[in-house]
């Protein structure tokens, strides 16, 4: 099921005070300072061989409620392709830390991701994601080497900084894009996905765009019902070391078209399709909104 590889998206938010769930994984190698206020996720030492790619899951269940305000990554290593934070609705596995998760549940809804290079960000003042007290979050790592040898992958960190305020207004994410890529070799192809919003997106603060090696451009936009001009809202040379979350100001109404166009260059003999693996490709782009009714929404993909 394709969706359930939408792992990386990467780009919506993350967790409070170290691991306090007695089925974590501890979290003393972490390489941040856990938040005052929210949940920090850690995953476990993990060891890459020589031209391995994995997917790699920690399990928590949250102490106590709170609304995620921004995050703080303290993912620097070599070897992780993205992270992602999800929330899941099914108990904790009986084997919770560093468990395979390439085959993910399509209820699994998204909360924040990434590549290695993104950085934390803070939501707008009176903004926050809230998650409840006993919520199962999942924190995802795409695990890559490339390399001839063995690869240490150490413990890696991501703080979910919290609000225990009852009077923010909630913030959401949706998830657009294509994933029915074709990109035939020796080519330079355009990819263009997403939808009419279900409903309307009253203030579009920040989008996280994605795409893997043979992505070198992308954009984001909004064109209001019946128009035919977009509103661009990221216009984006695209460099997949260098990963952002990028903070805009822009609206949708229901019914406007969110859309996402990405341009590729595969030099390659073989042509390439969407997939999880660096070696594959996507096209995606996260809209970062508030005040949100549902938490995270995927548009333009179809369930197969």
């Amino acid at each position: 099921m394709k969706l359930a590889t939408l792992a990386l998206v990467a780009s919506a938010l993350s967790a409070l005070v170290s691991c306090s769930s007695s089925s974590a994984p501890a979290g003393d190698g972490a390489s941040i300072p856990a938040p005052a206020v929210g949940y920090q996720l850690t995953s476990t030492p993990v060891t890459i061989p020589a031209g391995g790619e994995e997917y790699l899951c920690w399990s928590y269940e949250l102490p106590s409620a709170f609304s995620v305000v921004g995050t703080v990554t303290g993912i620097p290593s070599s070897g992780v392709h993205h992270y992602a934070v999800f929330t899941s609705s099914a108990a904790l596995p009986a084997q919770p830390s560093g468990y395979d998760c390439h085959i993910m549940d399509g209820s699994w809804g998204l909360v924040s991701g990434g590549g290695r290079s993104t950085p934390g960000f803070d939501f707008p003042a009176g903004v926050g994601m809230p998650l409840p007290e006993h919520q199962h979050v999942i924190f995802q790592l795409h695990l890559l080497n490339a390399g001839s040898s063995a690869l240490e992958v150490p413990v890696e960190a991501l703080n979910l900084v919290g609000s225990t305020s009852k009077s923010l207004q909630v913030a959401g994410v949706v998830v657009a894009g294509n994933l029915d890529l074709t990109l035939p070799p020796h080519a330079t192809t355009d990819v263009t996905g997403g939808c009419a919003a279900a409903q309307a997106l009253p203030n579009v603060f920040a989008v996280f765009p994605h795409m893997h090696t043979l992505g070198t451009h992308i954009t984001m936009s909004v064109t209001p019902q019946g128009a035919t001009t977009p509103n661009t809202i990221l216009d984006q040379s695209w460099d997949f070391g260098s990963q952002g979350v990028y903070p805009v100001t822009a609206s949708a109404a229901a019914g406007d078209q969110l859309t996402v166009t990405c341009t590729f260059q595969n030099p390659s003999d073989d042509t390439i399709h969407f997939g999880e693996s660096t070696n594959d490709e996507m096209c995606l782009g996260v809209y970062y909104y508030y005040p949100a009714t549902v938490a995270s929404q995927y548009c333009g993909f179809s369930d197969n």
